[in-house]
């Protein structure tokens, strides 16, 4: 009987602790509730919405709808970290604080509350394409082929693979006539296989680095209070738990989006029909803004859509026009005197000059004139 009673008082004690334990969790979760709802109240009397900025682009609206998230996110971390010390609810020794009941409350996992679980292999292939300056060889097209085929069903890394596959096909070709051309001197064409086969696992390892540090970059964005990431280098796999996560699909598209880097060629003054062109411009806003001094008449330069000059504008038709009536003095206009202090108006006062600074043309390597791309 005694023995029953202490397994009673104890499963009780257990019972009425666990309880404790959750009403931290309980807590947190109203209390980060309200902060959110706040966040999205903060957006929306903000921000326009994806579909009314851009009601008939719909990759625009992903674009912008990633905008909005970051927005939203980074309100609630200020209103979350604003309000850490605020009650949320009292234990045993007083009042507890959000930032306390944090620490307590019970870490829930996937199969408590759901959310997403997904294994991200960091692709090899095209990184060796890199690494061979796009090689076109067939026979190393090949061995990559080859290797991916295998290592579905091989404990090998990829990069073993590979040379192995290589090999079969190119018996006697050394693998630094592949890599040494674009190594930048990290190997040379003397380099024997052991050292390129170490130069190329060094660039696979930080290529897997540099993967994992953005994937914990993107996942921040989605604000998950617990995520999960499990590397492992040797097969080049991250596993990836995002446990409360809503948006499903939007995730795994975020966390496997490539990046991609464009350059474009701009114009310079070099270019002899654009800079032509420019002049022209800049002659048209002088003779139309060179009499007036405050800056604000180009608030509404994007509705001119005229922009041929007859004759200079004077004072009181650009005021007309510009509706600057209120910012001249009354001699130049019938407005009476309110006592106001109001902007001078000089022959010249707002040229374009002195809202783009133009760079000076310098020397290149060859010792031409080198005009900076700045308008562009």
């Amino acid at each position: 009987m005694q023995l029953k009673g202490l397994v009673r008082f104890f499963t009780v004690l257990l019972i009425v602790y666990s309880l404790y334990q959750l009403s931290f969790t309980w807590f947190v979760k109203n209390h980060e509730k309200k902060m959110e709802a706040r966040a999205r109240t903060f957006v929306k009397n903000n921000f326009p919405t994806a579909l009314d900025k851009y009601p008939s682009n719909k990759d625009s609206q992903e674009v912008y709808q990633e905008v909005l998230d970051k927005e939203y996110q980074e309100r609630l971390r200020r209103l979350l970290d604003s309000t850490k010390d605020v009650t949320v609810t009292y234990g045993f020794n007083g009042p507890v604080s959000y930032k306390k009941a944090k620490e307590e409350e019970l870490n829930l996992g996937l199969d408590l509350q759901g959310g997403l679980n997904v294994t991200l292999e960091v692709e090899m292939t095209g990184l060796l394409k890199s690494l061979a300056n796009n090689s076109k060889d067939p026979n190393f097209l090949s061995g990559l082929q080859n290797a991916d085929k295998r290592k579905a069903n091989s404990s090998a890394d990829f990069i073993t693979l590979f040379i192995e596959e290589y090999r079969k096909l190119e018996a006697n070709r050394p693998l630094a006539t592949l890599f040494s051309a674009n190594s930048g001197s990290k190997i040379d064409i003397k380099s024997s296989d052991n050292q390129v086969e170490s130069y190329i696992r060094k660039e696979a390892a930080d290529a897997f680095e540099r993967t994992h540090r953005v994937l914990r970059t993107r996942i921040d964005q989605f604000g998950v209070a617990q995520p999960n990431i499990n590397a492992n280098p040797d097969k080049k796999i991250i596993t990836v738990e995002l446990p409360g996560i809503k948006d499903k699909e939007r995730a795994r598209k975020v966390l496997t989006l490539t990046a991609n880097l464009q350059f474009w060629e701009v114009y310079t003054l070099r270019d002899n029909n654009y800079a032509n062109g420019w002049q022209k411009a800049i002659e048209v806003f002088n003779s139309r803004y060179g009499n007036v001094k405050d800056s604000s008449v180009l608030k509404d330069t994007a509705a001119i859509k005229d922009t041929s000059v007859k004759k200079k504008p004077t004072v009181k038709d650009t005021a007309k026009k510009d509706g600057l009536a209120d910012q001249l003095t009354p001699a130049d206009t019938n407005v009476k005197d309110t006592g106001q202090k109001k902007p001078e108006v000089a022959a010249a006062g707002i040229t374009i000059d002195k809202f783009i600074q133009f760079q000076q043309p310098t020397q290149d390597e060859k010792g031409e004139v080198y005009y900076p791309a700045a308008i562009g």
